[in-house]
């Protein structure tokens, strides 16, 4: 197994505009998931979650990872999610929405993910005016 680094502190620590919390600092360090490296565990499913915010889904203006779709779809995403990264339950939240249809919204409340996914390449905020660049 290769441990070259795909993404390291480095990069996360420049999404930060004053600087990366402590707390988040302490959060990022005891992180089973981080710092990425080719060929880890995580990176197929960090690949596919990129994907599926290109797709279905978005990072909000505070990097919380959203998705959307039908109940069961999400509801195996988040066990693939709470599985995989070890989340507590605590930092999902499931929506049900009507607008041209019935969907649900699942939320990962947890901005440190949210940033490692922008550093692999989910694009941040409005897909379709920002082309993947927060502001």
């Amino acid at each position: 197994m290769s441990s070259e680094k795909l993404l390291d502190f480095e990069r996360i620590f420049a999404t930060y505009k004053a600087g990366i919390p402590p707390k988040q600092l302490k959060k990022l360090n005891s992180a089973v998931w981080f710092p990425v490296s080719k060929n880890s565990i995580f990176e197929k499913e960090l690949a596919y979650l990129v994907g599926k915010i290109m797709g279905d889904g978005h990072l909000d203006k505070h990097f919380t990872p959203i998705f959307v779709g039908q109940k069961y779809d999400i509801l195996e995403l988040k066990k693939l999610i709470s599985k995989v990264f070890k989340f507590e339950d605590s930092v999902f939240s499931i929506k049900f929405r009507k607008a041209k249809g019935i969907s649900y919204r699942l939320s990962i409340n947890n901005s440190l993910f949210g940033r490692v996914l922008f550093c692999l390449g989910a694009p941040a905020g409005d897909k379709t005016k920002h082309r993947g660049k927060f502001n």
